[in-house]
Parts: structure tokens; sequence; C-alpha cells
């Protein structure tokens, strides 16, 4: 866990804040210096509203709607299972606007994991596997059912970033 949080925390630190504001307040947050778990799940939290933040402004330079971006990422019955209210099917002519929005995301994060060494992306994809894992997670001084997901809910949204993405990042 302690690698875990160096490891976020430095990529933290490291991260732009410029038109993130959520972002920014958050990283202002003091973790908890007395709980190695409280302070991973905070510092995930922190490193997902990054990526999502980067991705609403990729969203909208690329023409989409959020309720369209979801509807095309996850479907309307998910839409409305995260609150939008009667989201349509969107236009399958939106989906390359879609796309191009996830491409942007990538290269918004991409100068954050460069800030990591090849080896450090590499332990840092393996940890946020491990973490974010329903399994039994067994990766360094981690041994148990991960604190961050239950089994019978498991979806991407524990995930701070796109697991591909940090181990790619600094070659893109």
């Amino acid at each position: 866990m302690e690698h875990f949080n160096r490891l976020a925390q430095h990529l933290i630190d490291a991260a732009d804040a410029d038109a993130l504001p959520l972002f920014a307040g958050w990283r202002a947050q003091a973790c908890p210096a007395d709980d190695p778990v409280g302070a991973a799940m905070q510092r995930i939290h922190v490193l997902r509203e990054h990526r999502g933040a980067s991705h609403l402004a990729a969203v909208r330079l690329c023409g989409l709607s959020a309720r369209a971006a979801m509807v095309i990422n996850l479907g309307v019955e998910q839409a409305t299972h995260y609150g939008w209210q009667e989201p349509h099917p969107v236009a399958a002519t939106l989906i390359p606007r879609w796309q191009r929005a996830e491409q942007l995301t990538d290269e918004l994060q991409a100068p954050l994991y460069a800030t990591l060494t090849d080896r450090q992306r590499t332990e840092f994809a393996q940890l946020v596997n491990a973490l974010t894992s329903p399994r039994v997670a067994v990766v360094g001084d981690l041994e148990s059912q991960s604190p961050f997901t239950r089994p019978s809910t498991m979806s991407g949204s524990a995930i701070p970033c796109r697991r591909d993405h940090i181990q790619h990042s600094a070659t893109t």
C-alpha cells in the first residue's frame, strides 16, 4: 500500500490543474496520515477526478454533451442509472467524435504518466489492477480482497485512469 501511495502522490503532485477546478480542490484535501487504505482510496479518487475532468473537457471540445458521451460509451440504460433524465439513443454519426474525445483524453493524461519511469508505470498499473480487482490481490504488500471494490458491484468507476494508458503513455 505504501508504494502505491508514493506513486499516486507523485502523480497528483505532478498533475496540471489548469481548467480542472474540482481536481484542484480534491488535490488540496489532506490524505489521512494514519490510514494507508483511506489515503489510497482518496488518491484513487483524486486521480480519477483528474482523468474525468480531462475527459469532460475533451468531450466538450469534440462537440458532444456529457449526456451524449455517456450514452455512446455505456448505453441508454446505464446513462439512466447514472442519473440522466430520459437519455435517448445517440446518432451513430457522433461516435467518431466520442472516439476523438477518448484520444484527446489520453493525450491530456500522457504528460502526467510520463513523469513516472517505465518501471514505475508498470508497477503503478499492477497496483491499480490489484487494488481495483474484486479478486484476492497479491502484489507487493497487498494480500487481501481489494478494499476498493465489491465483487457484486464492480465497475470501471473505481479505476483512476485507463489501465492500458498507464503503461503506454510515455510512448504516445
